[in-house]
């Protein structure tokens, strides 16, 4: 497989669409099957690589880690915003695995570019971020330009994060291969 592919493949994460605490799925609202932890354990017994079962957005700022140490990664997967964060270098996981779910800042029906401002002044006022790296459905030019005029009406311009827009997350989490 991947590994007979790749010889020097070291480690491997496996992003989940849902909270994961201590490589146990304890949310996953589209393959409830897949709740507890067998999954990881089945694959680990598979492969001599390191494994990690990871929420997605935390497996996507895992490969980003090494260039930035203070970010946040927004992403718009299948109609949901997740977030990655990293502070001083580390993965921020909260207690239970649900550091990035942001879904409750949300009301239902509000505009995407309203959902992105709402994700980075949230960030921003909590964490005082450097950089917010934009991926998936919500990259388009347009709708950040608009979610940043709404960021504006909340904090000084001088606090907002550099964003940066990531175009292609499969390359960017198929770097270490």
């Amino acid at each position: 497989g991947i590994q007979a592919e790749n010889s020097n493949l070291t480690d491997i994460a496996l992003g989940i669409p849902g909270a994961v605490h201590e490589h146990e799925i304890t949310h996953l609202p589209r393959f409830p099957h897949l709740l507890g932890s067998e999954l990881a354990e089945r694959i680990k017994g598979k492969t001599k690589a390191s494994f990690c079962l990871e929420n997605d957005l935390n497996a996507i700022v895992l490969t980003e880690v090494n260039e930035y140490r203070d970010f946040a990664h927004i992403a718009w997967i299948e109609g949901c915003i997740g977030v990655g964060i990293v502070l001083n270098g580390q993965v921020i996981k909260g207690s239970q695995g649900y550091a990035g779910e942001v879904d409750g800042l949300f009301v239902d029906g509000e505009a995407e570019c309203i959902r992105l401002a709402k994700c980075i002044v949230a960030l921003t006022c909590v964490l005082n971020l450097p950089h917010v790296f934009v991926s998936g459905r919500i990259y388009e030019d347009e709708l950040i330009a608009r979610a940043l005029r709404e960021v504006e009406k909340c904090i000084p311009k001088e606090r907002i994060p550099q964003i940066h827009i990531v175009e292609d997350v499969q390359g960017l989490c198929q770097r270490g291969l």
